[in-house]
Order: structure tokens, then C-alpha cells, then sequence
């Protein structure tokens, strides 16, 4: 399932990655599929598509649910150690997936490219002109915001795809492209999908082999 906006444990509310890029049908029709499905897509090696499933996934660190990463229960990272950082609270990393920032920091590099780590670690706060780190480096450990998001209940799954933008030895452009049903469709067997929104990637070939240059979520707001 996809995600929507932040549900932040403060009245401020951060917008998560933008740069989606939503398609609506005219009332009551049902949007034409682009692109292909993944199991047809010729355009990602295995080892693209390894990174593209791990940069999904950590996306999750950014947008989701900061400071709960995989294979870990929520209830284990429960710290009760926060730092106020310029009237904003964050919440003490306690997990066992990270030791420190340094560790944190490295296996992020190991999917993102420096900028856009940077990217998805600064989000705006409504009514903010500059943004906040959903992580932070304090004193060597790792810290983090206190937020949870949902996800997009229209969003159907089963029809995302996947269509290329360009392709060299050395970069490659692909948009994701998901549907979405109207919220009376749902309940239904098959909704139509009645909405379509883009989501590009960007992967780059680096001395250290493939990074994801930018990962936008299609369909954020829809």
C-alpha cells in the first residue's frame, strides 16, 4: 500500500517527498493502464531491481514510521530519551537493527546517493520555509522524529506498473505508476481505477556499483 500524508505526533504537518505526478479520468471513467507490469518489465537488471525493492523499503524509514526498520517490533524501539532540537522533539534510536548514526548512515549509502539521502531526510513542516531532518546525528547517536503515516486505502495494488523514461550505461529513468478507485468503490471486487499517479526513480552507476538517485512515491496525496 502506498502512503499518504504524515500523521505527525504534533499539530505540524511535514510533506513527504513531492514531486508526484497525479492523472484523474473525467467523471466516473476509468483510466487507461500505461506502462507494463513488473513481471513483464526488460528495462532492470536483477541487481536494479534488488535496490529498487530495498529503496522501497527504506522509504519506509523516511515516510512511514521513523526509527522502525525491519525485522523490528515497534514496541522494542520504545525509547523514552528525546532532545528537544529548535522547539522540535526527537526520539532516541534504542533498536538492534543500528548501533549509532555512523552505522545508520553507512547502510543508508548503501541505497541512496548522498543527495538524496539529504532529500529524503529533510521534510517542511506546514507554515515552515525550511526543513527539518527526520534523523539526526546527536553525540554520535541516532535520533529520530516521532511521527507515524497511513496509507492510501484507493490505491490498487495489483495494477501498479512500471514504464521507462530513458536508459544508459551509467543512468537509468523509470517512472512507477499506480491506480487508484474512488473511496465508494471500495468493498467492491474490481474496482475501476479512476485515478493514475507517476512516481519517477532515478538509479545511477557509481564506484561502489548502483544507487538510487531519487525515489518519489507515486500518488502521495491522492
Amino acid at each position: 500500500m502506498l502512503f499518504s500524508i504524515f500523521r505527525p505526533s504534533s499539530a505540524a504537518v511535514p510533506f513527504c517527498l513531492p514531486g508526484w505526478r497525479p492523472s484523474s479520468s473525467a467523471l466516473g471513467a476509468a483510466v487507461a493502464l500505461a506502462g507494463v507490469p513488473r513481471d513483464q518489465v526488460d528495462f532492470l537488471t536483477p541487481e536494479q531491481w534488488e535496490l529498487f525493492d530495498k529503496g522501497r523499503a527504506y522509504l519506509n524509514y523516511f515516510c512511514f514510521e521513523p526509527g522502525v526498520f525491519v525485522g523490528e517490533d515497534p514496541a522494542w524501539t520504545n525509547s523514552s530519551t528525546y532532545q528537544d532540537v529548535e522547539g522540535v522533539n526527537y526520539k532516541r534510536y534504542v533498536g538492534i537493527v543500528y548501533t549509532s548514526w555512523d552505522d545508520f548512515y553507512r547502510d543508508m549509502r548503501t541505497v541512496f546517493t548522498d543527495g538524496c539521502f539529504e532529500t529524503l531526510n529533510t521534510h517542511s513542516f506546514e507554515g515552515e520555509t525550511t526543513g527539518r531532518k527526520v534523523y539526526l546525528d546527536l553525540d554520535g547517536q541516532l535520533y529520530h522524529l516521532d511521527f507515524t503515516a497511513g496509507g492510501i486505502a484507493t490505491h490498487l495494488g495489483k495494477l501498479d506498473r512500471f514504464e521507462l523514461v530513458s536508459s544508459g550505461e551509467d543512468r537509468l529513468e523509470f517512472d512507477q505508476i499506480a491506480y487508484f478507485c474512488d473511496l465508494d468503490d471500495l468493498g467492491q471486487k474490481n474496482p475501476a481505477p479512476k485515478r493514475m499517479a507517476r512516481g519517477p526513480v532515478t538509479m545511477i552507476k557509481t564506484e561502489d556499483g548502483w544507487r538510487i538517485e531519487q525515489f518519489i512515491l507515486p500518488g502521495l496525496s491522492t
